[in-house]
């Protein structure tokens, strides 16, 4: 009886695991294509996309004590950043058209919504850092900035 040599189960999932790396570029891909998309919708550009509506631009606190005038964060541009953000990492839970929607995560915010932001209240969206709380740290920043954004305008 001959015996066939057999591997480890470690052997076996690196053998199993090449795409990894290709499914990787393929999101990030996916996600600039979709901030690209989101920018020209924003700007009024013919793409095939819902035109997202134009908000205003507000002015973020100075980052330290005497730092001299707070420079103006476009509310757009941020809401696009972080809609690509989510989209790269939330899909397909807050994606009514994809296949693995969740009437939960729908509940909170759609992506698929041209105004998906506006359903976050002001006391979910630092809840919304939690999910970031790992991972890249451009995420976390854009996630961040976002956040701050949001509140800073639904501020009385």
């Amino acid at each position: 009886m001959d015996r066939q040599p057999t591997c480890s189960r470690s052997e076996r999932t690196l053998r199993l695991r090449p795409i990894g790396p290709i499914v990787d570029i393929v999101a990030i891909g996916a996600a600039a294509m979709m901030l690209s998309l989101a920018w020209d919708a924003a700007r009024g550009s013919p793409v095939g996309l819902p035109a997202m509506p134009v908000a205003a631009t507000i002015a973020p606190a100075p980052v330290a004590a005497g730092a001299g005038a707070a420079h103006e964060v476009d509310l757009v541009e941020v809401r696009a950043a972080a809609r690509a953000v989510l989209l790269a990492r939330c899909l397909p839970c807050h994606s009514r058209s994809a296949a693995g929607a969740n009437p939960r995560a729908l509940a909170i915010y759609d992506l698929d919504e041209a105004d998906w932001w506006q359903r976050l209240t002001p006391a979910r969206l630092p809840k919304l850092l939690g999910r970031f709380s790992s991972g890249p740290v451009d995420q976390r920043q854009t996630m961040t900035a976002f956040v701050e954004a949001e509140l800073r305008v639904r501020s009385p």
